[in-house]
Order: structure tokens, then sequence, then C-alpha cells
């Protein structure tokens, strides 16, 4: 199936949305902070089909981090 990205800052909610995504057939990359997503996304060209993301986390906020 697909790859997503998931950046999500508390990690007990990532494990969850992680595993259920891996029940369904995904393979997810997980972010505990939308400064370094954005670092691997853009410098190491990490993709993905799909972004999941929180929308208030500290730094960049996921609408912010979507936007860049």
């Amino acid at each position: 199936m697909g790859q997503i990205l998931l950046i999500e800052d508390d990690a007990d909610l990532a494990d969850i949305i992680a595993g259920f995504m891996r029940q369904k057939g995904h393979t997810t990359i997980k972010f505990d902070n939308s400064e370094k997503a954005l670092e691997d996304i853009v410098k190491q060209k990490v993709t993905g089909d799909i972004i999941l993301t929180d929308l208030k986390m500290p730094g960049l906020s996921g609408f912010e981090l979507i936007k860049k």
C-alpha cells in the first residue's frame, strides 16, 4: 500500500496511529516534531504518499509545515 509520513509530538498517539496504519497495510515514517520532519523531507528527500500531521505542535504547526 502507501507510505505515510506521520508528524505527531505525542509519542503514545503516534504509536497508536502507526500501528493502525500498519494493520491497514501502510508503512509509516514517524517524526516527533515538525522541524525534523521538514529537514528530512527537504534534505534527505524523504517521501510519502500521505502526510498526516498534528496541527498544534511546538515550533512549526502542522499547517505551516504543509505550506512549506
